[in-house]
């Protein structure tokens, strides 16, 4: 019982840890906005075995007096998830590679031949870039208008191309302002003055290289480490669901030996009994 103790909190501590681990490697994932613009699938695949890992590990912390069938099954099960953790690792890591493959491709070709290579996020990687241009032309008018303005978020009504609605209610406004903000880069596919995050004037001088190249680094960076640190939560968490299910299957097969012993006893013991009685 002492073994089969342990073995049930191993599996529950190691569930509810890595699990958890997973489902916030999972939330960034779905949070991080490049991300989850160009690769939403992924944070959804790693989401769903993280919880449910969480969910076992929550089975597990009561399931210290249960039978040894059921400690058998849900041994089972999670190692099941930990498989499943794994190879949506594995998958993130293949997807978002071609992922960063598509967006640099299509950049690309549209600096060459004007237009977008056809890829699973060619419509997203338009509808970004047209939406940026109009972010683009919005700032330029707004500076014409007041060139002290240094951030098109500092424009307020003027936020608007001619004939247009203003700009901070697009899609993309708050998404190409992260992206300017935090890489300190320029244009979407080329190198080009930012419209957001500058503070003096001296810095609407100077070209900053363009958003794509740190959207292509993050994808890259993101697919490794959500592949990696996947596939390494789940090999503890299936290493307790093989330790349970074995301790659960050897202590099962020791109560059965227990029960079946007195009667092997009382068969042996009847023919000695008849064998004093016909030499008496």
């Amino acid at each position: 019982m002492a073994e089969d103790s342990r073995a049930v909190r191993c599996n529950a501590w190691c569930t509810l840890i890595c699990g958890a681990l997973a489902a916030l490697l999972a939330a960034y994932a779905c949070l991080e906005p490049v991300t989850a613009l160009f690769v939403p699938e992924v944070g959804w695949f790693l989401l769903v075995p993280s919880l449910l890992i969480l969910l076992l590990g929550l089975i597990s912390c009561v399931s210290s007096g249960r039978s040894k069938l059921f400690q058998s099954q849900l041994a089972i099960f999670t190692f099941l998830l930990a498989t499943l953790l794994a190879a949506a690792g594995v998958f993130s890591f293949h997807y978002v590679a071609a992922a960063s493959h598509w967006v640099f491709e299509g950049c690309v070709m549209y600096r060459t031949e004007g237009i977008w290579s056809k890829s699973r996020i060619q419509e997203k990687l338009q509808v970004a870039h047209e939406q940026y241009e109009e972010l683009s032309c919005s700032y330029k008018r707004c500076r014409l208008l007041n060139p002290l303005t240094l951030d098109l978020a500092d424009c307020g009504p003027r936020a608007r191309c001619k004939g247009g609605s203003r700009v901070d209610r697009l899609r993309f406004y708050g998404w190409m302002r992260h992206l300017q903000v935090t890489f300190h880069c320029g244009g979407f596919c080329r190198a080009e003055v930012p419209m957001f995050g500058l503070t003096t004037m001296e810095e609407t001088l100077h070209e900053r290289p363009a958003c794509v190249d740190s959207v292509v680094d993050l994808l890259q960076m993101a697919g490794r480490l959500l592949g990696a640190v996947a596939v390494l939560l789940a090999v503890p968490v299936g290493l307790a669901a093989l330790r349970l299910a074995c301790v659960a299957a050897v202590e099962e097969e020791e109560e059965s030996g227990s029960e079946t012993a007195p009667l092997t006893s009382r068969r042996t013991m009847g023919p000695r009994v008849h064998a004093d009685e016909d030499s008496l």
